[in-house]
């Protein structure tokens, strides 16, 4: 069986784990200073790289412009489209119209 041994504590004893203590807040604090640096340096030249409220408007005319000469071009598809099918509607309309008047002539 193993007894008990109890080691009796001196100040020696203490002050070695409050020295030892202190290194361990001096190394936590040098870890939080190292970050604390590393997170700035992470940050550095962030201005440069994120875009101002003039720049990120400015883009967006930009897109508007380009927008509104899509829809020209749209405008001006559709109008010869429809410019076309007029056309031939109009000519269709004529020939029947030629049709009825020769049938119409042919039967009375």
């Amino acid at each position: 069986m193993k007894k008990n041994q109890t080691k009796e504590v001196t100040l020696q004893d203490v002050a070695q784990s409050v020295e030892n203590l202190s290194k361990t807040v001096e190394d936590i604090a040098k870890s939080v200073e190292n970050l604390a640096i590393m997170t700035q340096r992470g940050f550095e030249g962030m201005e440069s790289r994120i875009a101002t409220k003039e720049e990120v408007n400015k883009r967006f005319e930009e897109v508007d412009k380009r927008f509104d000469k899509m829809d020209e071009r749209f405008d001006r598809v559709e109008h010869i489209l429809y410019r076309g099918h007029d056309n031939r509607l109009e000519r269709l309309e004529d020939d029947m119209l030629q049709v009825k008047t020769f049938l119409g002539k042919k039967l009375a």
